[in-house]
């Protein structure tokens, strides 16, 4: 599912017009991503976590030339979901 569809599920089942929702959703995800930026989890009970992590360099190599390079280190986005949410495979 991608977020065009998710929007039309979600104004199908509210019954709320499409740019409504549309509006709502962008605005959810556009603070959490801000929040999560500045290095503040932004956890939503049943669902899940999300969390800044620093990601330490390491060694790689070019595919094409097959040199050795160092990756950089970056912050990354982590998403942990809930328990509730983890499927382990029994229904």
């Amino acid at each position: 599912m991608n977020k065009k569809q998710l929007i039309s599920e979600v104004a199908n089942t509210t019954k709320l017009p499409k740019a409504a929702v549309e509006k709502s959703v962008n605005t959810a995800l556009q603070i959490i991503a801000e929040n999560v930026t500045k290095g503040e989890n932004v956890s939503l009970l049943g669902f899940g976590t999300f969390s800044l992590r620093d990601r330490q360099s390491r060694n790689g190599f070019n595919p094409q030339t097959k040199q050795a390079v160092v990756i950089p280190s970056k912050k990354v986005i982590r998403f942990k979901a809930s328990n509730t949410l983890k499927i382990d495979g029994q229904e």
